[in-house]
Order: C-alpha cells, then structure tokens, then sequence
C-alpha cells in the first residue's frame, strides 16, 4: 500500500477525468455509491502497478464533488489526449449509466457530448 500523502500526487493526474465521469454519474440528479465505486475502478485501473486502498480512493473521489454542466463541457473540450484514456472514459461513462435501472435524460447528453467532441478519437 502506498502512503496516504501519495494519494493525492497521483490523483491529480486523473481528477479532470474522475471529474466527468462523476458528472455523468450524477446528472440524474444523485450521485450513488456504485457509481462512484466504478469511477474508483477507472482510476486504480489507470494505476495498475500501484496496490491502492480502495476504501481511501472511493472517499478521495467522495471530496471531489460533482462539476457544474459547463465545466463538464470544459473539461471535455479541452481534451487532446491519448486516445486510449479518452476511450477508457467514454466506457467507464457507458458503465455508469449502464449500472443504474435506466438512462436519465441528462446522461444520455453528456454521453452524447462526448462521443461529438471525441469523434475519431472514441469507438462510439
């Protein structure tokens, strides 16, 4: 296990990314406790050669919050990066939404947002 002041140093790496899935996971209007399990999978998955405690990062990502709408569109706008975080996240988004009875509306946008702001960086 790592220290816990470690956490934090490798999470900053990730938080614009945790951001938007706890956007999509929360645009429902809660944000529920196997959605935010799922986006603590996303982030020790990104970190597989790091033994994390998964009880911590669930309550680091708990701090986090949710963004508002137009930061959510920020953060997905202002994304050049690899292609296979982008499509990890476009999944784990998927996941999200897939986990609950049904898709909400506002999911369904947000998962629209960014298959048009990632086009041929994402497998829709």
């Amino acid at each position: 296990m790592i220290p816990d002041f470690e956490y934090d140093q490798i999470l900053q790496q990730f938080t614009w990314a945790i951001l938007v899935l706890l956007y999509i996971a929360a645009s429902d209007g809660a944000l529920k406790t196997h959605e935010r399990k799922i986006a603590a999978e996303f982030f020790m998955r990104r970190n597989q050669n790091i033994q994390f405690d998964t009880a911590k990062v669930e309550e680091i990502i708990k701090l986090l919050g949710r963004p508002d709408k137009s930061s959510f569109h920020k953060l997905v706008r202002e994304r050049d990066g690899d292609s296979m975080l982008l499509q990890d996240i476009y999944d784990t988004s998927k996941l999200i939404i897939l986990s609950n009875m049904c898709a909400h509306t506002e999911q369904e946008r947000a998962i629209e947002y960014l298959k048009k702001n990632w086009k041929g960086r994402i497998v829709a």
